[in-house]
């Protein structure tokens, strides 16, 4: 596997069972952040289990074989943490007093890898879920950006939604959400990810006392459909009864790892990084098209999304797509 970061700015070590350990020091404030990383998410999700990724996140935070709940844990050192999934990757992570640091890499290990699954649990956060779900079905940008990702993708499991549909994550049985964490939550698929008030041997040493004994399975290799090239535009149109509409404009991109990357990084900088960018002087400022407009570039595993975002009058969509391919 390709390094991540190297002395002196960091290290990275693997584990015997494979987790790849990165630590980082900085004196800055006695603080310290602890991630870990799993090399999944809805990327990984058939269409009758997508949504699954994030459910099981919110599953793991529940009291685990132990009946501790790893919100206690980091609280009660002080600290503050959380989640998150996307397309490619899960994570969970913690903040708090460096001198506190190693029951944080304890209680990550227990969140990982002693969940209790118990059904009544994972049955009241299927409800939380559903909630959430319903939360964002009013919310102008998370509608488009769903619809957006489905039209751009049409093939390719990143045209799914990271929430999955609310028919799945009702239906979706423990004994999935079980096969699916066995499947992808080991070590050797983990990134432990440590920056902060710390001496990295004796955090290293801290690491491999806890998650040594945890064994390694193989990850599935799964296939997935090649996205075939896009040969003409594609537009949809979604009407609400609200005061601005919203616009969201993209092409796909290489993957992460291609040195491309770093072109967009710089492209979207130029059009839309502070005052002085085209977009606001020229789209903004000078026209006075929009509310708000930005451009971003969301790279991922196997392919990245550069896209164009922007608010306003409804009476105006024609002008802002106009200008804003003119700018590209």
């Amino acid at each position: 596997m390709e390094r991540l970061c190297d002395p002196p700015v960091c290290q990275t070590h693997t584990l015997s069972n494979g987790l790849t350990v990165i630590l980082k020091e900085d004196h800055k404030a006695p603080v310290a952040t602890a991630e870990l990383w799993v090399r999944t998410g809805a990327l990984n999700e058939a269409n009758i289990t997508n949504g699954l990724s994030h459910f099981l996140e919110h599953v793991l935070f529940k009291p685990n074989k132990f009946g501790i709940r790893f919100d206690d844990v980091v609280e009660s050192a002080g600290g503050k943490l959380n989640g998150g999934t996307s397309y490619d990757f899960t994570y969970y992570y913690a903040t708090a007093p460096s001198a506190n640091l190693p029951s944080v890499i304890q209680g990550l290990a227990d969140l990982m890898f002693e969940p209790a699954f118990r059904p009544e649990e994972v049955d009241l956060e299927r409800e939380v879920v559903i909630q959430e779900i319903n939360r964002t079905e009013d919310l102008p940008e998370r509608i488009l950006d769903d619809v957006f990702q489905e039209t751009l993708f049409l093939a390719h499991p990143y045209h799914q939604r990271v929430l999955g549909p609310m028919e799945n994550i009702r239906t979706v049985s423990l004994e999935t959400m079980k096969s699916y964490y066995r499947a992808f939550y080991s070590p050797s698929n983990m990134v432990l990810v440590i920056v902060g008030d710390i001496n990295p041997s004796s955090v290293l040493q801290q690491i491999k006392a806890v998650y040594d004994k945890y064994p390694s399975a193989p990850t599935p290799l799964l296939p997935h459909t090649r996205e075939p090239s896009i040969q003409e535009a594609r537009k949809k149109t979604i009407s609400k009864d609200i005061e601005q509409s919203y616009l969201l404009l993209g092409y796909v991109g290489p993957p992460a790892r291609d040195t491309d990357t770093y072109v967009f990084a710089v492209i979207q900088g130029i059009l839309s990084n502070g005052l002085s960018s085209r977009f606001n002087q020229i789209i903004k400022e000078q026209k006075k098209l929009v509310n708000s407009i930005s451009a971003n570039h969301d790279p991922r595993v196997e392919a990245s999304v550069f896209y164009v975002s922007a608010t306003f009058q409804p009476d105006k969509e024609a002008e802002v797509e106009r200008a804003v391919l003119e700018e590209l």
